[in-house]
């Protein structure tokens, strides 16, 4: 198994993860043998985590669902981005970017090394650098803005 593919495992177990496990002050936790019936008021919006940020050595794994956000390469580390539906914004100089899931948009300021994508129609735009592009999904477009 590549070093890419436990990334984005671990990345994917931390999204899942993200707000599991905890009590939150004030509440009771149940001894063991009883059962509490759930509350019978309905939510307006469903708690399902959208994006999680993990740095891992010097590889920071981002992914975002549905979300329009901008985020920032952190110098010196390789930057990897995964989800679906996504519109973001990355702000500063990336030396090596990887980009997996599908539609997403992505606008870099500056891609300087390596670009690679994986997936399908994801739309990869940077401003500056010249950056070896590897794509191995399908419908993707990886240009440098005129």
């Amino acid at each position: 198994m590549s070093r890419h593919h436990v990334v984005l495992a671990l990345a994917l177990v931390a999204l899942g993860l993200t707000g599991c496990g905890a009590i939150k002050p004030g509440s009771s936790n149940p001894t063991p043998g009883t059962w509490t019936p759930p509350s019978t008021s309905a939510s307006s919006s469903p708690s399902t985590p959208n994006s999680a940020k993990v740095d891992i050595g010097d590889e920071t794994v981002i992914g975002y669902f549905g979300q329009t956000t901008t985020a920032a390469c952190d110098e010196g580390k390789r930057l990897n981005i995964t989800g679906a539906n996504n519109t973001l914004t990355i702000t500063g100089t990336c030396d090596k970017v990887t980009v997996s899931g599908f539609s997403n948009t992505v606008t870099f300021d500056e891609l300087k090394t390596e670009v690679t994508v994986t997936g399908y129609g994801n739309k990869l735009t940077y401003k500056t650098g010249e950056p070896k592009v590897n794509n191995y999904g399908s419908n993707n477009t990886i240009q440098k803005a005129s």
